[in-house]
């Protein structure tokens, strides 16, 4: 559905058919997008425009390329709140998925949020996992949403249980009454399951690796194998402070304890005060999807490096209008390469999980 100004383009950008669409009108089509992301920043956030022009953007009337707005080190947004709508605006307040409810809010407006909606939709569709008429048995290793509520600490896993019908929803971290702590039951989650195994439906599992690494442990403790259903999933949702290195140890073992296909089994990339998926493709690199785009700087100068070559990873979206994160500057050593895959468009890889 389109946007009304100031965001006609943005508009654009969010209903594309193809998230991974290559071309110079699509990279017309996300620079105007920036532009008008800019432009509402500076008009209702007056620390950005303070910022901005401190870093030599001093001249708002003009279009900029993605790359020459001043990007902002992701730990200032631990240390400050910087808004560019009403605070009483916004919706959701998401802690990070490493449920670390004190720091990495991802804070979102009515608008933020349909737009981060629209984004997971359609790259979880292109990869062939949304089915909304099919039910699916969920084990999901967060918070039991019935009481974590307040914060929104499994926001991520909402969405992705929202992929399809539902014919059950468990939540391994449970709520106990008796002392009002939650808790991880390893024995439980495995349990489930086995119990999920013996329905036709599919199974999927979502969870970081810390947890998935468990339940496989569990499995191969006891001797014990199941055979899923064909359409099963693993979603293993990590930030980037897991180095991923290529290891498929994870997805041998989930594939060999579950009968889950390979191409099933997909490590999922999300940044805290962005949260735009990144899955990987079947060559374990993690695309750049139409509403994103990533680059590399120089650590020094922050000079936008060509792509091949080493430096801190900058990441830019403009579906952000609750807070100026549309440029961000993480503390991840990386490289923008191409993959064969087929998927077409830049990835990006971790090489080192921080520069202090």
């Amino acid at each position: 559905m389109p946007e009304g100004k100031p965001f006609i383009r943005s508009g654009e950008l969010f209903d594309c058919l193809n998230p991974f669409e290559e071309g110079e009108s699509i990279d017309l089509l996300f620079n105007d997008s920036m532009n008008e992301a800019l432009h509402w920043h500076l008009s209702n956030c007056n620390d950005y425009k303070a910022f901005l022009s401190e870093n030599g953007l001093v001249d708002n009337r003009l279009q900029y390329l993605p790359e020459q707005i001043p990007p902002i080190l992701t730990d200032i947004f631990k240390k400050y709140k910087l808004l560019s709508v009403p605070e009483k605006q916004i919706k959701l307040k998401i802690s990070s998925n490493n449920n670390d409810f004190t720091e990495n809010k991802l804070l979102l407006d009515a608008r933020s949020h349909k737009r981060i909606l629209k984004i997971y939709e359609k790259i979880f569709d292109y990869f062939g996992f949304v089915e909304h008429n099919q039910k699916v048995n969920y084990l999901c290793f967060t918070y039991d949403s019935k009481y974590e509520t307040e914060l929104n600490g499994n926001f991520y896993f909402n969405i992705l249980t929202d992929l399809t019908a539902h014919r059950s929803v468990y939540y391994a971290i449970r709520f106990n009454k008796k002392t009002s702590e939650f808790n991880f039951d390893l024995d439980a989650a495995a349990k489930k399951i086995i119990d999920f195994s013996c329905h036709a439906e599919p199974v999927r599992i979502i969870g970081s690796s810390y947890y998935i690494k468990q339940i496989c442990d569990w499995f191969e403790t006891h001797d014990l194998s199941l055979k899923l259903n064909k359409k099963s999933c693993v979603f293993i949702l990590d930030e980037p402070d897991i180095i991923f290195n290529n290891d498929n140890n994870l997805k041998n073992k989930l594939e060999k304890l579950f009968d889950i296909l390979t191409d099933n089994i997909r490590k999922i990339l999300i940044f805290p005060y962005q949260g735009i998926p990144y899955i990987e493709c079947k060559k374990g690199c993690f695309h750049m999807p139409v509403y994103a785009k990533a680059v590399t700087f120089e650590p020094e100068s922050l000079v936008p490096l060509d792509d091949g070559y080493e430096g801190i990873l900058g990441l830019m979206t403009p579906y952000l209008t609750s807070f100026p994160g549309i440029s961000l500057l993480t503390t991840y050593k990386s490289v923008i390469e191409d993959c064969n895959c087929g998927i077409g468009s830049k990835t990006f890889r971790i090489i080192d999980s921080g520069i202090k």
